[in-house]
């Protein structure tokens, strides 16, 4: 029994001992600089503290809260004619929109008549994200090309250098 008493107690002073790193604060009575050790330790950490807790130089400053605005919405240009880069840009756009539709196209026609809405917005979204990846105004200037700007005699050089082919037919 006397063992056990002094098992634990030797247990408790090594516990104290290692979790304060004063390994010599229980040898033979002798006072050494690791005694000093914790206490360094507590007033370091209380003076850092008690620093932290002034407000005089801390500006405090509050996240802004994400603004979506709405994209700018497409309005033609007054004359009609269409840029170089517009008509570049609508070049890129073109076949991955063709694909795009395709294939929800076929999803919208063979959708239950309950689920046509759902895939005719799906299919405006697309169009909006891939003309906007592009770098036109959205789908309303991919349409304003291809409908009104590609029948306009003075845009059919700008096409061309572009790369898109119209016919001469109006």
């Amino acid at each position: 029994m006397k063992t056990a008493k002094r098992f634990l107690a030797t247990s408790k002073r090594a516990k104290i001992s290692f979790m304060f790193g004063t390994s010599s604060l229980f040898c033979n009575g002798r006072k050494s600089a690791s005694r000093l050790a914790p206490l360094a330790t507590i007033a370091v950490t209380y003076a850092l503290l008690m620093g932290c807790n002034k407000n005089t130089d801390a500006v405090i400053v509050a996240a802004k809260p994400a603004m979506h605005t709405a994209p700018p919405t497409f309005m033609p240009p007054h004359d009609g004619r269409l840029a170089l880069e517009s008509a570049k840009h609508y070049a890129e756009a073109r076949s991955k929109l063709a694909d795009v539709t395709s294939h929800l196209v076929d999803s919208l026609v063979a959708a239950p008549e309950d689920r046509k809405p759902v895939f005719r917005r799906a299919l405006d979204m697309a169009c909006e994200t891939v003309a906007r990846h592009h770098n036109l105004n959205g789908a309303a200037e991919y349409r304003w090309i291809q409908t009104e700007a590609a029948r306009a005699p003075e845009n059919r050089e700008v096409l061309a250098e572009a790369g898109i082919q119209t016919s001469e037919s109006e």
